[in-house]
């Protein structure tokens, strides 16, 4: 895959296990899920955040891509995204910028990115100057459910709802309208129906009114 260039993952149901949230930024990324590239991402990560919070704002490496869009991490510039697909998304995309390329390229060929050329520079300017190589460690499976912070969403177990702010109020909107017009139709059927069962006894009331006169 070209870089700069990403999978969309967004509107997948995914996997809220650390390594499947690595698997998915992987795949995004164009790169194996090879236990060498999930080893390093998790050890990468927790150079970032205690393992423990790994998923707190689904942004386990802290990339700042959107940082506008999305409330922050309290104390930082830092985006806490709303859910694990828009993690996903943004932790693949900044990977895939021109500027680390060599990372990108270390993950795409499966090989350890300390051995790769040009990764120390990168991983220097991504951390800030704190390191500018990785220690692996083994990944976990667990099944995180999760309240992502920034929005309140529940994030485990359920297909795209990694929306942000608007997405939610136009989803939510269309339910209420769908509501709205499926309460219409039931009380006109139920109307309709009324009617139609009252018209006989107009009709004989009718007729015997005639016969009268």
């Amino acid at each position: 895959m070209p870089s700069g260039q990403v999978t969309p993952i967004l509107g997948q149901t995914l996997d809220t296990s650390e390594k499947g949230f690595f698997t998915a930024v992987l795949k995004t990324l164009g790169a194996p899920a090879s236990a060498l590239n999930l080893t390093e991402l998790a050890g990468w990560s927790e150079q970032e955040i205690p393992q423990a919070n790994w998923n707190e704002y689904w942004n386990p490496l802290n990339t700042k891509l959107q940082a506008s869009s999305y409330n922050k991490e309290p104390g930082t510039d830092v985006p806490a995204y709303p859910g694990a697909a828009v993690g996903v998304q943004d932790t693949a995309a900044t990977l895939a910028q021109s500027n680390f390329a060599n990372i990108a390229a270390a993950f795409r060929k499966n090989t350890p990115i300390n051995t790769y050329p040009g990764t120390g520079p990168e991983l220097s300017q991504w951390s800030g100057g704190g390191y500018s190589t990785v220690t692996p460690r083994a990944v976990s499976t667990v099944q995180v459910p999760q309240i992502a912070k920034s929005t309140g969403f529940q994030t485990s177990g359920v297909p795209n709802i990694d929306l942000n702010p608007l997405d939610w109020l136009y989803n939510v909107g269309l339910r209420f309208m769908f509501a709205f017009l499926a309460i219409i139709l039931f009380v006109g059927v139920i109307l309709a129906m009324r009617a139609k069962s009252a018209m006989p006894s107009m009709t004989s009331a009718a007729q015997g009114a005639r016969m009268a006169a």
